[in-house]
C-alpha cells in the first residue's frame, strides 16, 4: 500500500521503510520495469544502513520510518512526507489491480507479514540468554 503510494512518481527502484523500533526498520524494496512493478526479495527487517547498502541505485524511499531516521546517501531520493503512510485508497487500489488479474486470496490466508520475532519473545530471549 505504501509504494502504492508512489505509483506516479518516476522511480526505478524503491525502499519502503517502516519503523521497527531498536534503531531498525522494515524493508521491502521494489523494481519497476516497463511499468511492472516487482519485489526484489521477501520484505526484512535491517538498520537503515543495511537496507541503503543492499538496495540498488537510483532509489526512492518512502514510508513512515523517514520520520524517524535519517536516511542520506548518493543516488537516494526520499519521497514527498504525504506519501510515506499507508492510505484506504492505495490498499483499495492494491486490491483492484489484482482482482482484475484473477489474483484472489481467501480471508483466512490474508496474514502480516512479521520479518522478525514479536518484542516480547526478543526480550524474554535477551533477559534469559535463550535463542
Amino acid at each position: 500500500a505504501v509504494a502504492e503510494n508512489v505509483a506516479a512518481v518516476d522511480w526505478r527502484h524503491l525502499a519502503v521503510l517502516m519503523d521497527s523500533k531498536d534503531e531498525q526498520v522494515y524493508a521491502a524494496l521494489f523494481e519497476r520495469a516497463e511499468s511492472q512493478v516487482r519485489p526484489l526479495g521477501e520484505p526484512f527487517t535491517a538498520t537503515v544502513a543495511e537496507v541503503l547498502a543492499a538496495a540498488p541505485r537510483p532509489l526512492l524511499a518512502t514510508g513512515e520510518a523517514l520520520d524517524y531516521v535519517q536516511v542520506r546517501a548518493e543516488g537516494v531520493t526520499l519521497a514527498e512526507a504525504a506519501l510515506r503512510m499507508p492510505t484506504a485508497n492505495s490498499v483499495w487500489r492494491v486490491g483492484r489491480r489484482l482482482a482484475r488479474e484473477g489474483v484472489f486470496t481467501g480471508y483466512a490466508h490474508l496474514l502480516p507479514i512479521y520479518s522478525r520475532q514479536p518484542e516480547a519473545v526478543r526480550l524474554w530471549e535477551k533477559n534469559s540468554g535463550a535463542k
